[in-house]
This record gives C-alpha cells, sequence and structure tokens, in this order.
C-alpha cells in the first residue's frame, strides 16, 4: 500500500477531481492526505481521503481571492488570440 500526499489550492474546481483519483486509489487499496491549512478541511470530510492540517489555522481574509487574481493575470496573456 502507497500512502499518497495531495497539495493543491483548496478550491473546489482542484480539490473534486483530486477527490474522484483518491477515492479510486483507495478503492486499489492506497492511503491520500490531503495536506492545507485546516479551513480547507470541509473540501475533503467524508469524501473518500484523509485531511492533515499544516501551517496556519486558516487562510488570512481574502487569500483564496487573492490567489485567483494572481492565477488570471499569469494566464490572461496566454489566451489572447494571436
Amino acid at each position: 500500500m502507497t500512502h499518497f500526499a495531495v497539495i493543491a489550492p483548496p478550491l473546489p474546481g482542484h480539490y473534486n477531481p483530486l477527490l474522484a483519483l483518491a477515492r479510486e486509489l483507495g478503492r486499489r487499496g492506497h492511503r491520500i492526505t490531503f495536506l492545507h491549512m485546516a479551513d480547507a478541511a470541509a473540501l475533503v470530510e467524508g469524501r473518500g481521503a484523509g485531511f492533515a492540517a499544516v501551517g496556519q489555522e486558516s487562510h488570512p481574509p481574502g487569500a483564496r481571492e487573492a490567489y485567483l487574481r494572481r492565477l488570471a493575470r499569469a494566464a490572461l496573456p496566454r489566451t489572447r488570440p494571436r
């Protein structure tokens, strides 16, 4: 049995596909643990994977929105027609 650690941005669009993968790996006998700040636990609990809190207890106010803004700024130049 292999133990997989998963680290991803705590956003449903990232966690949902990884949870589907975690369920399949779990079905095959592997162990999966998501690692993130404590407030991301709600995205994992009861969905077939473990969760271990690391770092701060929760995200600072606006942290998720700031992450999305940085991601959008980085992606924008790649999405413009050439």
